[in-house]
């Protein structure tokens, strides 16, 4: 499953996602037109978090983006720039709620946290299933 066709399932399902996009990935900003991501964020002062108040674009999926210029280990820039379903301003903070192990990469990659996620809203519809055909059954005995 393509990224785009990924993010339109968790938009279509209302599952709430954080998802880190690359610097140069292209926005459709309504009325504007297409821009580099990063562009969005390029006049932050480093280490400020910005929440882009209007929902934009990205590879046709309506998104909410937050993010921050920041120096890496390097000593260059770079942007933290996460997209998110809902509009919050909150975003980053959720983003970094996510546990980072020594060696500089996530305890659980991106993926994992994606499949624990649609995991468990399968098991949630599925119990909600079970639970709506066996009570009256059980009822009835």
């Amino acid at each position: 499953m393509s990224g785009d066709v990924w993010w339109q399932f968790l938009i279509d399902h209302k599952i709430r996602f954080f998802i880190r996009m690359r610097e140069n990935m292209k926005v459709d900003i309504l009325h504007k037109g297409e821009v580099k991501a990063f562009w969005l964020f390029h006049n932050l002062p480093l280490n400020t978090a910005y929440y882009y108040p209007k929902i934009v674009q990205v590879k046709g999926n309506w998104v909410y983006l937050s993010g921050m210029k920041y120096l890496n280990q390097k000593g260059n820039i770079e942007y933290l720039i996460v997209a998110s379903f809902d509009k919050t301003t909150q975003t980053l903070e959720f983003y970094k709620q996510l546990k980072i192990k020594k060696h500089g990469r996530l305890e659980k990659s991106f993926f994992a946290y994606g499949l624990e996620l649609f995991a468990q809203a399968l098991l949630n519809a599925f119990q909600k299933i079970i639970h709506k055909f066996t009570l009256p059954f059980l009822s009835c005995i």
